[in-house]
């Protein structure tokens, strides 16, 4: 079975290996196997040994090439351009020739083409078969049998090609299923690989965070210490995106819902606000891209940052609620929050400055909207936020 292990090859792609693969071991089985049809065929003086020794001698020459060359692709089409031409010269001009076995070695030839080639090569392949059997039995030998007689060569020979048939639709199913268990390797390695990503790269924020905390304690200005923990807040937004992806197993995108209720638990607590801010979401997506995320965050940052600072300072409490409703072909997200406003909103000007480059960023537009409380809303192309699987 060690003649089966094919040689190593350059090829990176899970699918190339797969065929070079597959094209290695059927020209290994095929060569015995054409040498026995060979044997048989001559032991009865059949005619159709001249089509055997040629395959076998096709097999051996590909293995050869196979070895020395470690590429598939040329060899796989000569093998199906012979393999058809083999089959329509057995079925028009050998007479001892049985189509039915002729025909199965056509259907086998078909399948072999559309795994080694392509779908389009493969149905080519399969009409140039099925005309080639019509034309004959219509206009050649229109009284034609499948099976001409019922002989012991004719019985041999059909269960012989049923086995190779049979053997051979087993190794390309083997060898794609090898091909799937691959690919499912490798993803769940990157998998591993992107999460450990994302890990490092949340702690890295996290110390960017820690040292902008240091140097803000070490400040007796409080207007500097106020602009160092907006600064932190900022970092943690991000660094909570990565700990999420990190905990999850969906790496396509962050639940927007369970992201805003820890950000929000994050920013409360590093401005050191006690009271309750009630937080309504409605979303009808579940998540947002990933590619997308790091300035939706922000935004967010902000909005709550402002919420708390400057909306319900002073007040009880409050009532943040996001919607972010799907349209057609853009998402649309309304934040509103019920405090008193005892700044207006324009005097932040790094903040507002921050919310306009980063909607801008995701190609869209916002407002704002004074009215028993604060709303914003946004627009955005729905390919910017919600992801495309």
């Amino acid at each position: 079975m060690q003649s089966l292990v094919p040689p190593i090859t350059d090829y990176y792609s899970k699918m190339d290996i797969g065929k070079f693969n597959l094209i290695w071991k059927i020209n290994i089985i095929l060569v015995p196997i054409f040498f026995i049809r060979f044997s048989v065929h001559l032991y009865f003086e059949n005619l159709t040994w001249i089509a055997s020794i040629i395959a076998c001698i096709i097999s051996v020459v590909n293995l050869i090439l196979l070895f020395s060359s470690r590429k598939f692709k040329l060899i796989g089409v000569l093998s199906v351009v012979i393999g058809v031409l083999m089959c329509q010269y057995l079925i028009f001009f050998v007479d001892d020739s049985h189509l039915m076995v002729e025909i199965m070695w056509s259907i086998l030839i078909s399948i072999y083409s559309f795994f080694i080639l392509n779908s389009i090569y493969g149905t080519l392949v399969l009409l140039v078969n099925i005309f080639g059997i019509i034309i004959y039995c219509n206009y050649f030998n229109p009284n034609i049998y499948f099976i001409v007689s019922m002989d012991i060569e004719t019985i041999l020979n059909f269960i012989g090609v049923a086995l190779i048939m049979s053997f051979i639709i087993q190794i390309l199913i083997n060898n794609i299923s090898e091909i799937n268990t691959k690919y499912e390797s490798e993803i769940d390695r990157n998998k591993i690989l992107l999460k450990e990503v994302h890990h490092r790269v949340k702690n890295n924020l996290q110390i960017i965070s820690s040292l902008l905390k240091l140097q803000g304690a070490s400040s007796k200005d409080d207007v500097l210490q106020c602009h160092f923990i907006e600064a932190i807040n900022r970092v943690k937004s991000m660094a909570l995106i990565h700990e999420k992806m990190y905990r999850t197993n969906e790496l396509s995108g962050v639940n927007i819902e369970e992201y805003l209720r820890a950000l929000l638990y994050d920013i409360a607590d590093a401005l050191s606000y006690s009271r309750k801010v009630e937080l309504n979401v409605y979303s009808e997506i579940d998540k947002i891209d990933i590619k997308s995320m790091v300035p939706v965050s922000l935004i967010f940052n902000e909005l709550i940052t402002n919420s708390i600072k400057h909306g319900f300072s002073g007040c009880e409490g409050g009532v943040i609620s996001v919607m972010i409703i799907r349209k057609s072909n853009y998402i649309q997200i309304e934040y509103y929050d019920s405090g008193v406003w005892k700044i207006n909103i324009e005097d932040d000007s790094f903040g507002k400055e921050l919310i306009e480059i980063l909607t801008e960023q995701l190609d869209g537009v916002h407002h704002l909207e004074k009215n028993n409380g604060t709303l914003y809303k946004f627009e955005f192309p729905i390919d910017n936020i919600f992801p495309i699987n």
